[in-house]
């Protein structure tokens, strides 16, 4: 994880506790040295001085062949230090790891290519070489466009699931669609009927294992078949589509195509195909799970396509985004679908819902999704207040929860509808005496608002917080952050040092966390499990200094994907690369393995510019002391662990 530097650290953490490379500062060491010592050496001066100390050899000769620079494999430096520390026979040369070759991955991929569609069964083969080959600068993403077989590539998720290759690979796809085929929807229906063609399970012409570059090629020359014929082989009836499609019981090369196309270029080709395709093209990327192009939702919003909307919204894998983007309709029984179970959609996205004043669900009051009772305490229609509390979730409605709901119905049914409910016997005694007395008040809502800010204390918070089992789950601890606003965070810091709880990273991961709050628990807030509830911009301080959010343990590749997309987006700097992010030696293997790939942000470029001149400067060829500190410190024998702070640090300690 990329972290600014805390006070913990030093004092904390303790001598290094393993003889062989476990976290990831110390994992990443023969990345860093090695983008280290070629910086040193560019200038010309000569070679810096190998590791001389066997504790540090033996130490960096044990890290994971799969952690070596991905452009290089096994550094010869880590060999010849090996050989020169004269080191027990127990400890074994550093693993030979060539380096991804990608002309070799390439002669493969044509081989297999012309060896005709039976090669199929050796794809995934082809894309881990040619994946590494990316990653170590060795190939670029068109080449691999311009080789790889498009029906190897269906669905990509499948197919070609290596996520960085892979987001690279559409990248540049995406580019070749819109460079060559413009807005134009005859080009479009024509690359449509290429691919259908070529693309089909039953394909065995010669043209069956053409690359995407190549059928758009093919496509200028192609008579655009008749939209009946751009369907799926087999429609997606029965059983989950999610399901049929991981079985290949459908296969749809036009979706493949459709799905990758601009929002502008949907409206105009979408026209020209069948009325129920975007119906199928909704079922289709709700069957990928890699969630619902951008351009696709606004294509179907624009088009007024309520149906694929609709299969959109009933999706188990609905975003957050897309379900806040999806209430736009305006339908209610989107809403409705919205309100259902997801595994990402939270109490947070439904209760956008129930407070929509544009769409009324009062008359579909029957209908809400028990998961979303709770959350109708909130509404700003009286029915779904009342349904709350007719429902049998009002057993586990505690003060707290009775006093909102009934707030919420003076608030927006007046005394009357707050009588009515009180008279039904579904609020509790002591609540309905509050409301009472609150009733009988010039101002009902008034007192009533004060009464139950009473009960929504922090104290009151932090014990029902307490009462949180293992199978509440984050949801139930969203709610109560929500129903009690604005809590006194440093009364909950010091319950939580006092006594941890439960739930305490869901409770920091918020947007409405104050942003010195998420700074002093940025390890807390990284723990929450619920990855996609990250907020981007919660990760910045003030000044725009990383706070958390990047984990390279779980996946280097991600977290190195996403340090590059907060540079291209201006949330990140090279300065920040250098003197505010905390694991320096982290920080260094990504822009060792970034600096070869011609599609990195030119933001890399500019760090490692700014790094030459800091390796000049405090690490000279010639200072054997100097480099034989850098090896310790990497290797985590410097009690102090300069190794977990910024590169800057790691550097000039």
């Amino acid at each position: 994880m990329l972290i600014v530097r805390t006070a913990m650290g030093e004092a904390e953490m303790g001598a290094r506790s393993h003889d062989a490379p476990y976290e990831e500062v110390h994992l990443a060491a023969v990345a860093a040295v090695d983008l280290l010592r070629r910086l040193a050496a560019e200038p010309g001066e000569g070679s810096p001085p190998l590791p001389a100390e066997g504790d540090v050899v033996r130490f960096l000769v044990r890290t994971h062949p799969g952690r070596y620079p991905r452009a290089v494999g096994c550094p010869e430096w880590l060999t010849e230090a090996w050989r020169s520390c004269d080191l027990p026979a127990e400890v074994r040369a550093p693993h030979p790891t060539p380096p991804a070759d990608g002309g070799t991955a390439l002669e493969r991929l044509r081989s297999d290519v012309a060896a005709g569609t039976a090669a199929g069964d050796r794809a995934s083969a082809h894309v881990v070489r040619l994946a590494a080959a990316y990653e170590a600068g060795a190939l670029t993403a068109a080449d691999i466009v311009e080789e790889y077989p498009a029906r190897w590539t269906m669905p990509i998720r499948v197919r070609f699931n290596h996520k960085r290759a892979r987001h690279a690979f559409e990248r540049e796809l995406r580019a070749l669609l819109t460079s060559s085929l413009g807005t134009d929807p005859t080009a479009w229906l024509k690359l449509l009927t290429a691919v259908d063609a070529a693309c089909r399970p039953d394909c065995r012409d010669p043209g069956a294992l053409s690359s995407w570059a190549a059928l758009v090629k093919q496509s200028q020359d192609t008579v655009a078949a008749s939209a009946d014929l751009l369907l799926p082989q087999r429609k997606p009836v029965g059983g989950k589509v999610e399901d049929q499609l991981f079985r290949a019981q459908w296969w749809w090369p036009a979706g493949e195509v459709l799905r990758r196309c601009d929002t502008d270029v949907l409206d105009a080709v979408m026209t020209e195909l069948t009325p129920n395709l975007g119906t199928l093209l909704a079922q289709y990327v709700v069957a990928l799970r890699i969630g619902t192009p951008r351009a696709v939702l606004e294509h179907f919003l624009r088009s007024r396509n309520r149906d694929a909307l609709l299969v959109i919204a009933r999706g188990i894998d609905l975003t957050p985004g897309t379900a806040l983007r999806l209430l736009a309709y305006g339908d209610p029984e989107i809403h409705l679908a919205v309100l259902g179970h997801h595994f990402y959609v939270s109490a947070e996205e439904r209760r956008r819902v129930v407070t929509d004043p544009a769409v009324q669900l009062a008359p579909h009051a029957d209908r809400i999704p028990w998961n979303a009772l709770p959350d109708c305490l909130h509404a700003v229609e009286p029915e779904l207040i009342e349904a709350a509390f007719a429902s049998t979730h009002r057993a586990k409605f505690k003060m707290q929860e009775q006093l909102t709901g009934c707030l919420n119905l003076l608030r927006h049914g007046g005394p009357s509808r707050l009588s009515g409910l009180l008279a039904t016997g579904h609020v509790g005694p002591a609540v309905t005496r509050i409301c009472e007395k609150a009733l009988t008040a010039d101002d009902p809502e008034a007192a009533l608002r004060a009464r139950a800010a009473k009960e929504l204390t922090t104290p009151k918070l932090a014990a029902r917080l307490r009462r949180l089992g293992p199978r509440a789950g984050a949801d139930a601890a969203d709610r109560l952050m929500e129903l009690f606003p604005e809590p006194d965070w440093p009364y909950l810091e010091a319950e939580h040092a006092r006594e941890p709880f439960r739930y305490w990273p869901q409770m920091l991961n918020r947007p409405g966390t104050p942003p010195d709050v998420a700074a002093r628990n940025i390890e807390a807030i990284r723990r929450d499990y619920r990855r996609h509830r990250s907020y981007p911009e919660s990760w910045l301080t003030d000044d725009g200094v990383l706070r958390a959010g990047l984990d390279h343990s779980a996946d280097q590749d991600g977290a190195a994907e996403q340090l590059e997309d907060l540079l291209t987006a201006g949330l990140l700097t090279p300065d920040d690369l250098l003197r505010r992010l905390g694991q320096g030696p982290c920080v260094l293997r990504v822009l060792g393995d970034a600096r070869r790939r011609p599609d990195a942000p030119p933001q890399i470029g500019e760090t490692v510019e700014q790094l030459a001149a800091l390796v000049r400067a405090h690490l000279p060829v010639g200072d054997e002391e100097a480099w034989q500190r850098l090896y310790r410190r990497l290797t985590g024998s410097d009690p102090h662990h300069p190794e977990r702070g910024t590169i800057e640090e790691l550097l000039a300690a």
